[in-house]
């Protein structure tokens, strides 16, 4: 029997940190039966979803998440590696039935979040061809191990969007900051993606260093970014209110802190 690879401990401290993030996130209530959920439940469990909007005339096309699941397929095989006798590996895709579910009451965000998740499986479609020779490699592991902190920081942002109080009143005024978020994601996956494939061909090794030096370069500064982002759109949100109320000054002081503290939730990673 072959032995199982060795597993980097930067890869699996990358993996346990996003784990617990998202576990610190949602609710015991809400995640009480992730451990034991499979791809094959949430895959019912929005085929259902799907009846009961259409039962409501508000059906939707859900096959548009088929090559989410596959991807989340292919991807699992080869980061089990990593995740192998933890319960981090149903988290990727657990969380999916639950934000689906609160989303569906307001067509606009169930439409936006959709979208953001076929998104996702473009990336992710990468691993179909990959064999899980590669998981051996400490590099190749540390891609794996971004991939899935990306995957469970979208399902982190979405779900605190969806738990916000009054958030359907809102939707239209705060989806852009979230939007952002989600777009830097994405881009994170992109260049991860391209590093996969850079490090399947390895050609040249020094090639391959310096493209993982470079996509670990933008991610430190496209946080930076987005965080100097939301601190200007709290700013401008702030003043916009000011002229339309023409509060006073005791007031105005009250409403930015307000406004900054909203910010502040999502600012960094």
């Amino acid at each position: 029997m072959p032995l199982a690879p060795a597993v980097s401990a930067l890869a699996r401290q990358t993996i346990q940190a996003a784990f617990e993030d998202l576990n610190r996130t949602i609710s015991p209530t809400d995640s009480h039966t992730f451990p034991g959920t499979t791809l094959q439940h949430v895959k019912i469990a929005v085929l259902k979803l799907e009846d009961q909007l259409s039962s409501r005339g508000a059906l939707r096309n859900m096959r548009r998440l088929e090559p989410l699941f596959k991807g989340l397929e292919y991807y699992a095989k080869v980061v089990d590696v990593l995740c192998n006798g933890t319960p981090y590996l149903a988290w990727i895709w657990a969380p999916i039935t639950l934000i689906l579910k609160v989303a569906s009451d307001y067509v606009e965000a169930f439409e936006q979040i959709i979208k953001a998740y076929s998104r996702i499986a473009e990336s992710l479609g990468r691993f179909e061809v990959l064999s899980n020779a590669f998981a051996r490699n400490k590099d190749f592991q540390q891609t794996l191990a971004v991939f899935y902190a990306d995957i469970l920081q979208f399902h982190k942002y979405a779900y605190k969007f969806t738990q916000r109080s009054g958030w359907k009143l809102l939707f239209i005024s705060t989806w852009g900051r979230f939007q952002r978020r989600f777009d830097n994601i994405i881009e994170d996956m992109k260049r991860h993606e391209a590093l996969i494939d850079q490090d399947a061909n390895a050609r040249n090794i020094a090639e391959a260093q310096q493209m993982r030096d470079d996509v670990r370069a933008w991610r430190e500064e496209a946080l930076e970014k987005l965080k100097q982002h939301d601190e200007e759109e709290t700013s401008k949100q702030f003043y916009s209110v000011m002229s339309w109320l023409k509060a006073d000054e005791s007031d105005q002081l009250a409403i930015f802190n307000s406004l900054f503290l909203e910010g502040s939730k999502y600012s960094g990673c």
